[in-house]
């Protein structure tokens, strides 16, 4: 089996720490430097979605094929998501 890796930073190349990145069947978290790695991977292509609660992220996935060897470089950028600071009028 191979694994998959790349890092998750803002877009002023910031790290971003505790993203889910997922392929739909094996899951990890990044860690404080934003690195990943999505292990037990058999050849394949594999759809890596990237997800954290206030965050949007370009791509919003990526499609990377596994074949015979281990696969790096596949990185994203995360960008806070606009929330709150609305008005309330009564």
């Amino acid at each position: 089996t191979y694994t998959l890796s790349g890092t998750i930073t803002t877009s002023t190349g910031t790290a971003l720490s505790g993203v889910t990145v997922s392929t739909g069947s094996t899951s990890a978290t990044t860690n404080s430097t934003g690195a990943y790695t999505l292990s037990g991977l058999a050849n394949g292509t594999y759809t890596v979605t990237p997800t954290l609660s206030g965050y949007t992220f370009s791509p919003v996935n990526r499609s990377v094929t596994v074949n015979g060897a281990n696969v790096t470089g596949q990185n994203f950028t995360g960008t806070a998501s606009g929330g709150g600071g609305g008005t309330v009028v009564e």
